[in-house]
């Protein structure tokens, strides 16, 4: 049977669950960036979570005549 696993990388991921988060100006420049899609009708919360380090998650409001392709596509412009 294999020894019990250190509780090191629990601890390294809880670390990043609780103290890393996006930088207000990050918020801001990532806000600004999707404003600028002419269909983002407005932007929700910009959240850090421990997906990759380098990704976010973004809340995107569509404006309601929005085909599914063209958010999508706006969705692709920002990465």
């Amino acid at each position: 049977m294999p020894p019990p696993s250190s509780s090191r990388p629990a601890s390294r991921a809880r670390g990043l669950l609780i103290r890393e988060v996006i930088r207000p100006e990050s918020a801001r420049a990532i806000r600004s960036l999707a404003m600028e899609e002419p269909s983002v009708q407005g932007v929700g919360h910009v959240l850090s979570m421990y997906i990759d380090p380098d990704e976010i998650l973004v809340d995107l409001n569509f404006k309601e005549s929005t085909a599914t392709g063209d958010a999508a596509d706006a969705i692709a412009g920002l990465g």
